[in-house]
Order: structure tokens, then C-alpha cells, then sequence
């Protein structure tokens, strides 16, 4: 069973990819999180519904996947990168700012360690 209770009724559902690398969870039905055995936890993505497509799409400092085929962002003002980066909640940019520097910190130590 992928799903289990979480505090105050929201549903957690957690699957494995990739030979068990990758794991995602869905938490309070709007957060995404995935992380990967080797590269850590990414921002979490987060669930807002599109409008004129009454679809969804998962937005994040990085990246926005749609469950509707995207149209130009010439074509609806809702998928410019402005609009979508009103979309962002601030943590989600400072979980972005803190992965960033990690990474940062490890490639400078493989860096060092570089024959």
C-alpha cells in the first residue's frame, strides 16, 4: 500500500524509481517531494490547478509539468514565465537557494579530490 495517515487527515502516498534511487510523496494533496538516493531531497514541487484548462500543473522554482498539453506562452497569459513564477511560494525558492548550495559545496569537494 503506497498511502498511509498523516496528521490532520491528509493522505501521503510514496512510491519508488529507479531501481529504488528515487522516491516521490504527495503530502496534504498539493506537495510533491522527491528525492534520490544520491543527489537528496529536491524543492518541492507544488500542485496549483490551471484555470483555463481546469488542469494541473506542478510548479517549482526549476520546472512546471502540466497534466494538459502546454500551450504558448504568446498564446495564455497564465503560462509566461511571470505568471508562473507568481506561482512559486518563497519557501519553495529557498529550498531551491539551499539544494543549490549543497550541490555547490559537493562539487567543489569532487573538485579537490580530482587527481
Amino acid at each position: 500500500d503506497m498511502s498511509a495517515a498523516c496528521p490532520a487527515g491528509a493522505v501521503r502516498w510514496e512510491e519508488e524509481a529507479w531501481d529504488g534511487l528515487m522516491r516521490w510523496r504527495l503530502e496534504g494533496g498539493s506537495l510533491l517531494r522527491v528525492s534520490h538516493a544520491q543527489l537528496g531531497a529536491f524543492p518541492a514541487e507544488r500542485l496549483v490547478r490551471h484555470p483555463p484548462s481546469w488542469g494541473y500543473l506542478f510548479t517549482s522554482p526549476w520546472a512546471v509539468y502540466a497534466s494538459f498539453p502546454l500551450s504558448r506562452a504568446v498564446d495564455d497569459a497564465s503560462l509566461t514565465d511571470r505568471a508562473l513564477g507568481r506561482s512559486v511560494e518563497p519557501w519553495q525558492w529557498a529550498e531551491a537557494a539551499r539544494y543549490n548550495e549543497a550541490a555547490a559545496g559537493e562539487s567543489s569537494s569532487d573538485d579537490e579530490d580530482a587527481p
